[in-house]
């Protein structure tokens, strides 16, 4: 009875994450309006609350540890894996000349668009909110589930970067999407905190950012 109750409560997880994968990609949605006035900026706000509450809710829910505590050494830890990740996957374009995806053209338009509301909605939701909500359905909820339910961390890791990486550009192993997965799903667990991929999958965005004016 409680092997039949458990593999009713995995099934019903795993179709609450399918469904909040899909939910979260409403911010590749977002990003892709063209904004012409400010009141954009408060349904912006309001869709990235409710994803949020949602994904907490879920964690709590499910009973997952969403920690968010940060120290000093946490801190130095995560500048140093994001500029690690940000070189390693910065020369395999570079060698393998890989294409970025029509949705990364967009948010490059975007981000080199003379409309400055353009520039900021496109920097809030790429650089802010985007990765919270990415890193708290891919490290926070689908790494646990999937750590837990195989009884490996390693296994965890490796499908939740497969996911993430898959969602960004429809490929499992071959991208630097998955590269950055592994990167952050390993900073998750050495640190067992949800802010510190956060923070480091933010930082990776800003040096993207800073690449499109860079180069």
């Amino acid at each position: 009875m409680a092997k039949v109750k458990s593999s009713i409560s995995n099934a019903m997880f795993i179709l609450i994450l399918v469904m909040l994968t899909f939910l979260i990609q409403f911010n590749t949605v977002m990003i892709k309006i063209n904004y012409s006035n400010r009141w954009q900026f408060l349904y912006v706000l309001i869709v990235f609350l409710i994803l949020l509450t949602i994904l907490i809710k879920t964690g709590s829910w499910l009973k997952l540890e969403l920690n968010g505590s940060l120290t000093v050494k946490s801190l130095l830890l995560t500048v140093f894996v994001a500029s690690v990740i940000e070189v390693f996957t910065l020369s395999l374009q570079i060698i393998f000349n890989t294409n970025n995806g029509e949705t990364n053209n967009l948010i490059a338009r975007h981000f080199l668009s003379h409309n400055s509301l353009v520039f900021f909605m496109t920097f809030i939701i790429v650089n802010i909110t985007g990765p919270i909500l990415e890193e708290l359905l891919f490290r926070g909820l689908i790494l646990q589930f999937a750590g837990r339910l195989f009884k490996s961390v390693i296994i965890g890791i490796i499908i939740s970067a497969a996911i993430f990486s898959f969602l960004h550009n429809g490929q499992l192993f071959l991208s630097v999407y998955f590269i950055n997965g592994l990167g952050l799903g390993w900073l998750f667990v050495k640190t067992k905190s949800i802010t510190t991929s956060i923070l480091c999958h933010q930082l990776l965005n800003v040096f993207a950012t800073l690449q499109l004016f860079l180069i």
